[in-house]
């Protein structure tokens, strides 16, 4: 077990050094406009490029939404266990195939516009699960909405932290999310740590 799990972590390493520099060779072929573009894709923005392309992705975003919430009893149902799930009449197999296609859909159309920002899906999430349990019916639209009221911070912090002075410059909001999210999962990591040990 310990072997497999080295080995994907391996290729993952390996996956993301390889498309790393793959991203890299693109971007040293492109213009300068399209350099600065892909470079805030990488770290994340905000700044649509037409109200049509946000109603685009909100539609999407919402669909996978909808499946998701109207998916919530039966996720609760395999958070105790997919053999009892499976017991109380659950397609497991196929259930997870429909939360995994919700979950790309809303997940494609934000990165297809806002591009990679990042630890707002995995912070935001454990907080409310923290906060308000692991009931999904609550779990997801609090997630929703505390992840839309974070990130709307978040920019706002990344627009005005640097506007003035003598920096005059604006920064990514993929870099305020993950100032804020990398030491919380540095606790998460050093907590569940700390209950293993005992």
């Amino acid at each position: 077990m310990a072997r497999s799990t080295t080995s994907t972590h391996w290729a993952g390493v390996i996956f993301n050094a390889f498309t790393f520099a793959l991203i890299m060779f693109l971007n040293s072929l492109a213009s300068f406009e399209q350099a600065h573009r892909i470079w805030y894709l990488m770290v994340g923005s905000l700044e649509a490029e037409s109200y049509g392309k946000i109603i685009t992705v909100a539609a999407f975003v919402g669909a996978g939404y909808l499946l998701l919430q109207v998916s919530a009893l039966p996720m609760n149902l395999i958070a105790t266990g997919e053999e009892s799930a499976q017991y109380l009449g659950l397609d497991v197999h196929k259930f997870r195939r429909r939360i995994f296609f919700a979950a790309s859909l809303m997940i494609g159309a934000t990165v297809s516009l806002s591009g990679l920002i990042g630890f707002v899906g995995l912070f935001v999430p454990h907080m409310m699960r923290l906060w308000l349990g692991s009931d999904h019916r609550l779990l997801l639209p609090a997630s929703g909405l505390f992840g839309a009221a974070f990130l709307v911070l978040a920019d706002t912090l990344a627009r005005t932290a640097f506007s003035g002075g003598a920096y005059q410059t604006q920064l990514p909001v993929g870099v305020i999310t993950a100032l804020i999210g990398g030491p919380f999962f540095v606790y998460l990591l050093k907590r569940g740590t700390r209950k293993a040990l005992w």
